[in-house]
């Protein structure tokens, strides 16, 4: 009886993964080493995040490993319905109302108050590797080391006029610009049917 519940269980979980990747499809071009996340916007973790479309998370092999030079490298790609790019301003304010709002669902310490997270990004104007914004998130760690952490990152925007969607690429990392994992994130590329 309990391998039969187990078993049901898990395809329970498998098919409302599914369910969700086709009504959210992935947006990144990566192998299979990266691990993959669909999140609905609103997220469940802050209601007051106030755009609404989804989030493909897709996260290097060692991004949850403090040993690994991968530790907090990732990619959130956000595809929101709306026909206006948000300002820095907007953009510093939903990262903010985002990353507080998973850390403090992660935070396991309820007698903690978890920092707010600051967000800083500013136009690109060098032409640094091509990039719309650069900025960097100072944010606390709830996942691993319970910590403040400053998180490097290049915030690319792609229009979808015939959707009415906006696609915003963050490629984070807790490594500094001049790293080797930017090679890597800097290297993914959206699917061609993104914008669909």
């Amino acid at each position: 009886m309990k391998t039969f519940f187990i078993t049901t269980t898990l395809l329970l979980i498998s098919f409302v993964f599914r369910a969700q990747e086709s009504e959210f499809p992935h947006l990144l071009a990566t192998d299979s080493t990266w691990f993959k996340e669909i999140i609905p916007f609103p997220p469940g973790f802050a209601q007051e995040f106030p755009l609404v479309g989804y989030e493909d998370a897709q996260f290097l092999p060692g991004w949850g490993k403090r040993e690994t030079e991968e530790f907090w490298s990732y990619l959130l790609v956000w595809k929101i319905k709306q026909d206006q790019v948000l300002s820095e301003q907007e953009l510093e304010t939903n990262m903010e109302a985002y990353m507080d709002g998973l850390m403090k669902a992660v935070n396991k310490d309820s007698t903690f108050t978890v920092p707010l997270t600051n967000a800083l990004f500013m136009k690109e104007s060098t032409g640094y590797r091509n990039h719309d914004y650069v900025g960097k998130i100072k944010v606390y760690d709830s996942f691993r080391t319970t910590e403040l952490i400053t998180l490097h990152t290049f915030i690319d925007i792609r229009e979808c006029p015939d959707t009415n969607n906006t696609i915003y690429i963050f490629r984070i990392s807790l490594q500094p610009f001049d790293h080797d994992v930017w090679k890597q994130l800097n290297g993914v590329k959206l699917l061609p049917n993104h914008c669909d």
